[in-house]
């Protein structure tokens, strides 16, 4: 039988954290979906120099470590398993992994890049690839394969919403995918709330 949330989110990097912080936060039973550690892609770098408020940087892995302990203070739940297939479309949409079934109203994908964003090199930082072979044939993409939204992070279905890299005209740095993840999980309360 799945587990029943209102918010289920595909991936645990920075927009993944940050929407689960801004769901819970709005009192939405959340949970992130992450296949390996909290922090994402971000963990791997040694020193992030451009994520505001750390005059000296911080690590990719204390920054991940944080914002996963922010949105666990206010009730998100943050689980290592992998999501293997999607379901989108009907007003229920449902998640699974080899563990369990997780069934929500609202779903966000913050399944970011495959590769590096952050790193030693300067401007202007190279578009890596977005991972969308999870929602590929279930969610419009652009010609370069990412995730067609508006500005609200909202995509063509119902109570879907992506964040981050994946996205269309993503800037693909940490600043950026985690000021989608609070736009989306901010519409995706919205969008509960006028469901229901």
């Amino acid at each position: 039988m799945a587990e029943s949330y209102d918010i289920v989110i595909i991936g645990g990097g920075p927009a993944g954290l940050a929407a689960a912080l801004y769901a819970a936060r709005a009192r939405r039973k959340t949970v992130v979906l992450e296949r390996a550690t909290p922090g994402g892609k971000i963990v791997d770098v040694p020193l992030i120099e451009d994520y505001p408020g750390y005059a000296d940087g911080i690590s990719g892995q204390d920054l991940g470590t944080a914002m996963a302990d922010q949105a666990m203070k206010f009730g998100a739940e943050i689980r290592t398993e992998e999501v293997h297939q999607v379901e989108l479309k009907s007003r229920v949409k449902r998640v699974k992994t080899a563990q369990a079934d997780y069934d929500a109203a609202a779903v966000i994908i913050a399944t970011g890049a495959m590769g590096m964003t952050e790193g030693p090199w300067d401007f202007p930082y190279p578009e890596l690839p977005p991972n969308t072979s999870l929602v590929n044939g279930q969610l419009a993409l652009d010609p370069s394969g990412h995730v067609v939204v508006n500005e609200w992070m909202e995509t063509e279905v119902h109570g879907v919403f992506v964040a981050g890299d994946v996205r269309q005209q993503s800037a693909q740095q940490v600043i950026c995918a985690a000021g989608d993840g609070a736009t989306a999980a901010i519409a995706a309360d919205r969008y509960l709330s006028e469901e229901h």
